[in-house]
């Protein structure tokens, strides 16, 4: 449901302006921070955004992509394939107490 919205919103400004995408989405509640690689939106739920957060999504998605890139561009979207990703959250978000 997101993805579509994101994909939606986004389709209106490339027609409309003819450039852009949507780096963020400002809500009450919190923020989606989004980085698009390769046609693959990478989004981050955070209540404040930042440099640091911002660049970590970015290394994030730029390991996530280098390492299924084969996965991603055969448009396998079955996430069980994908489950072995914690060392790249770990790495991209050192800052992030995990459980």
């Amino acid at each position: 449901m997101v993805s579509g919205m994101i994909k939606g919103i986004s389709d209106i400004f490339q027609e409309s302006f003819n450039k852009g995408s949507i780096r963020e989405v400002i809500f009450e509640e919190g923020i989606l921070l989004i980085y698009s690689l390769n046609n693959v939106g990478y989004v981050l739920l955070v209540s404040n955004t930042s440099y640091a957060l911002r660049q970590s999504l970015e290394l994030f998605a730029n390991k996530f992509n280098n390492r299924y890139k084969k996965l991603i561009d055969s448009e396998n979207i079955n996430i069980a394939l994908y489950e072995d990703s914690d060392d790249i959250i770990e790495y991209a978000f050192p800052f992030v107490i995990s459980e």
